[in-house]
C-alpha cells in the first residue's frame, strides 16, 4: 500500500466516524429544541452582558435559576428585537431535564422576544 492510499484510509477511518457522530448529534439537538414547543417550562432571564463573537456579531448572555441552580444563554442580536440592555429581563423558556443545554428566550407570534416588566 503505497503513502497516498494509506493517507485516504486514514482519512476515512477517522472522518466517517467523525461525519456520523456530528450528524447524528446535530439531529438530536434539533429534536430536543422542537420540544420547545410543546414541553417547556418558563422564567425570567437576566440579560447580564454583552460581546462581540464570531464574524464581529453582537452577542447578549443572560442568566436564570430554575430550583436554586443558575444557567445562562446566549443570543445573537437583531435589530428586530429592538434595544437590549444589560439588566433587561425576558421571558426564557427550557426543557426541564436539560436547562443549561436546551434555553432559549421566548418570542411572541409576531417573533419579538418576550420582554418582562
Amino acid at each position: 500500500m503505497n503513502k497516498k492510499e494509506r493517507f485516504y484510509l486514514l482519512v476515512i477511518i477517522i472522518g466517517l466516524p467523525l461525519f456520523i457522530y456530528v450528524f447524528f448529534h446535530s439531529k438530536n439537538q434539533s429534536k430536543l429544541y422542537n420540544r420547545l414547543d410543546t414541553e417547556s417550562m418558563s422564567d425570567t432571564a437576566f440579560i447580564v452582558r454583552d460581546f462581540i463573537g464570531a464574524k464581529r456579531k453582537l452577542y447578549f448572555e443572560y442568566t436564570f435559576k430554575v430550583e436554586h441552580e443558575e444557567y445562562n444563554g446566549f443570543i445573537k442580536y437583531s435589530p428586530g428585537f429592538g434595544s437590549m440592555e444589560i439588566g433587561d429581563k425576558y421571558l426564557v423558556e427550557y426543557l426541564p431535564e436539560y436547562p443549561d443545554d436546551v434555553n432559549r428566550i421566548k418570542r411572541d407570534k409576531f417573533n419579538q422576544l418576550v420582554k418582562v416588566k
